[in-house]
């Protein structure tokens, strides 16, 4: 019993301090049960109150990034068993059209007289023109592209790098289009809007047909 008595006045002591209650309980060796029954109504010293804020800051912190680093391991896994059964899939050509056939209805032109594509998703415009190059039979040489930059952007850096991105000569971009900034807020990173036009209303009408076959399944 003495020990016991013990062992609680120095828990309470040790709280006051702002010890938490499983540094005390690890410390006396003791169960966290007693302790939180000890040190319940225990006041808290100004010191030892700035102490314990900073081990349950550092806890939370710790904690948080514990979730974040789960998560990632989890997106990881989910990442390679997606990896692996996209390499092992075969893509027949319908397939191919309609993945890009979905990419389009989202993010294209509604028209039917020409394929427009617009977006500023550096990897999303590369694989809608993987998709559009291996679905269908392309002329290179009716591509035309339009970038859409602020006023912050450099056109030449930018033309390069979208030029780069889809692959298409730079020869066969037209003038930009210049969009009116505030001056407010520059995004770091934001390579600008692209829009790419392939003149032929052929494939611009069986992407849609495609993406709209695809959606009456759901009816």
């Amino acid at each position: 019993m003495k020990q016991k008595v013990t062992e609680k006045l120095q828990a309470i002591t040790l709280r006051k301090q702002g010890y938490t209650v499983n540094e005390i309980a690890m410390r006396l060796v003791v169960s966290k049960g007693s302790v939180s029954t000890w040190v319940r109504n225990v006041p808290l010293s100004k010191q030892g109150e700035v102490a314990l804020l900073k081990k349950i800051r550092a806890g939370q912190f710790a904690g948080a990034q514990s979730r974040r680093n789960h998560t990632h391991m989890i997106e990881q896994q989910y990442f390679a068993s997606a990896s692996q059964t996209h390499t092992n899939t075969s893509f027949t050509q319908h397939h191919i059209r309609l993945l890009c056939a979905l990419i389009y209805w989202c993010e294209g032109s509604k028209g039917t007289d020409r394929v427009d594509f617009t977006n500023a998703d550096p990897k999303l415009v590369k694989l809608f023109l993987h998709y559009l190059r291996s679905g269908f039979s392309i002329d290179e040489q009716k591509f035309r592209v339009c970038i859409h930059l602020h006023t912050y952007h450099d056109k030449d850096i930018q033309t390069t790098f979208w030029s780069q991105v889809t692959n298409i000569p730079q020869k066969q971009f037209i003038k930009p289009h210049q969009k009116l900034h505030t001056g407010k807020q520059i995004r770091e990173g934001y390579q600008g809007c692209i829009s790419i036009r392939y003149h032929n209303a052929d494939i611009a009408r069986q992407l849609h047909t495609l993406a709209k076959a695809a959606f009456t399944l759901t009816n």
